[in-house]
């Protein structure tokens, strides 16, 4: 295939142009007129471990497990066996057509098998140039293709050419306001089903993280898409606020938590424990807040989040870093400027003995007691983690899980906190959005039909048995504390970058998680527990 005028694509391009040798149709590929092509995305797969080998015209280097061969033209027989084991896939085409149904291909194509990417062997072919044939068999155009690259490699090969597109285009105008996860993935997620979500390249994953937790039935859940679905239709937002679905959520929740006497409801989880902190201040008339636990990312506990610098403003929260000792220490030395105190259960690493104490001390102190339960008010059951504890406190705050993904937070908790609720201004314009209030309703329904804490719990416990015994099997030490719906990986004693290296390799076998976070469990993951170990088993092999 014969290029005039040769566009700089970047160095996988350059390599691949080293090796290209005159196309059969003579010159009429090079008379084609070319339009700018986009940046190859070669480089970037590359880096996530996909291996290309440019090589001369008479054929192509084929790895596969133990072996290596080259695969010339007339090696007619060894492509049918290829074609048979299903590596031979469709050709992704370019932008535009050509007379005569040519087609442009672009010279980052690659081509996937039709079978799921993470099954077997698998096949790259990564086009050098335009002007390519690809007017009849996917087998007559891969004959052509030969002349360039084609890769056989026992790891799974996920194209994300449209996410990385789509990332490159996204940074120019917006960033992700977490910028440890701006980037951090090559592929942008766009749905959900069940415990699949799937990305702008059509590639799908067994969802590890539940979308920071607050996905706890699964995605897409039919029975709270028609709940918002009906509110939609009506109206979403509307100038009195005591609307019925909001009472309605109000009751069931008084009706979780027995020991509450009201709820006030927030759009996310940092809203919520903002707002009781601040309901403590005007209740108490002090100023100073202990903490222990992330909660969020309002100016009050800054202190307690040390990547927040510079600090412009100062945080009226301590941080007493789950040590029982400093905890006393600090109530004891200045107990009486403590609005409150505002706990982050760690379930996996405190027994229940701990958070009492915590309770008492506090009360002793006249320091109303917070128990952050965003992430376990609905996982843990009917009390939430108050309940499997064995303490009643004076306010919880939850969020995730309480409507399947959708946004909406809520401050339970009993009158003392919220009768200087009218001085303590903590309300905003959406807190009476109908679309929380009709999918934390519909998602309440589920819970409490499916008993999805026993569920959940049951799934996670299996999954991290079976994620501890892989690692075993494999010489890796890594450990995975947690409790039941969610556990997170202990790297400590692990060679360096093992992490990263295991998250790329549970991507490319189609798990998405984030192994510096927990490992949350859905109600439809445990249809899927067989699947995700085996998944998790062929990712570990390909460290």
């Amino acid at each position: 295939m014969r290029l005039g005028g040769q566009l700089d694509r970047g160095p996988l391009h350059r390599r691949l142009a080293q090796d290209r040798v005159p196309h059969r149709g003579g010159d009429r590929a090079a008379a084609a007129p070319r339009r700018p092509e986009p940046p190859p995305v070669g480089d970037a797969l590359d880096r996530r471990g996909l291996r290309h080998h440019p090589v001369g015209h008479r054929g192509v280097r084929a790895l596969a497990p133990g072996r290596h061969r080259r695969i010339g033209p007339r090696d007619h027989h060894l492509r049918r066996g290829i074609r048979r084991r299903g590596l031979l896939g469709r050709l992704v085409p370019g932008r535009g057509h050509r007379p005569h149904g040519h087609r442009r291909l672009r010279p980052h194509v690659v081509v996937q098998p039709p079978l799921p990417p993470d099954r077997g062997p698998h096949l790259v072919l990564v086009p050098g140039a335009t002007g390519i044939r690809a007017d009849r068999t996917d087998r007559t155009a891969a004959h052509h293709l030969l002349e360039e690259v084609i890769t056989v490699s026992t790891h799974p090969v996920l194209d994300w050419s449209r996410s990385a597109e789509h990332l490159r285009r996204s940074h120019g105008v917006t960033t992700d306001p977490r910028p440890d996860e701006d980037g951090h993935y090559p592929c942008v997620l766009t749905r959900g089903s069940g415990t699949r979500v799937y990305d702008l390249d059509g590639n799908a994953y067994l969802d590890l993280t539940g979308s920071f937790g607050s996905v706890l039935i699964g995605h897409a859940e039919p029975a709270v898409v028609r709940a918002v679905t009906d509110v939609l239709s009506e109206g979403n937002l509307f100038y009195t606020g005591a609307s019925p679905r909001r009472l309605a959520l109000a009751e069931r929740l008084l009706d979780w938590f027995p020991w509450s006497e009201q709820a006030i409801f927030y759009r996310t989880g940092s809203c919520a424990v903002s707002a009781a902190a601040r309901l403590a201040q005007h209740a108490t008339g002090r100023n100073r807040v202990l903490s222990s636990g992330y909660h969020g990312w309002h100016d009050w506990h800054l202190e307690a989040v040390p990547e927040a610098k510079p600090k412009t403003f100062e945080s009226y929260a301590t941080e007493f870093h789950n040590d029982l000792a400093l905890y006393r220490s600090w109530l004891d030395r200045h107990g009486e400027e403590i609005a409150a105190v505002v706990v982050t259960p760690e379930p996996h690493r405190f027994d229940h003995a701990y958070y009492q104490e915590l309770r008492e001390v506090a009360k002793e102190h006249g320091c109303l007691f917070v128990v952050d339960e965003v992430k376990t008010g609905f996982r843990a059951g009917a009390g939430g983690f108050s309940a499997l504890a064995g303490i009643e406190p004076d306010a919880v705050t939850v969020s995730k899980g309480m409507a399947n993904g959708h946004s909406i937070s809520a401050v339970v908790g009993q009158r003392q906190l919220t009768q200087e609720l009218s001085e303590a201004h903590v309300w905003s314009t959406y807190q009476n959005e109908q679309v929380g209030f009709a999918a934390a309703l519909a998602s309440l329904d589920f819970l409490e039909r499916h008993d999805v804490a026993a569920v959940t719990r049951r799934t996670g416990e299996a999954v991290r048995q079976g994620v501890l015994q892989l690692f075993a099997e494999h010489g890796l030490p890594v450990g995975a504390p947690g409790w039941g719906p969610m556990f997170e990986l202990d790297f400590d004693a692990a060679d360096e970058g093992l992490a990263e290296r295991l998250e790329a390799a549970l991507l490319r076998h189609g798990i998405f998680c984030d192994t510096g976070d927990d490992f949350n469990m859905m109600f439809h993951t445990a249809e899927h527990t067989d699947e995700l170990l085996e998944r998790f088993a062929a990712a570990l092999g390909d460290l």
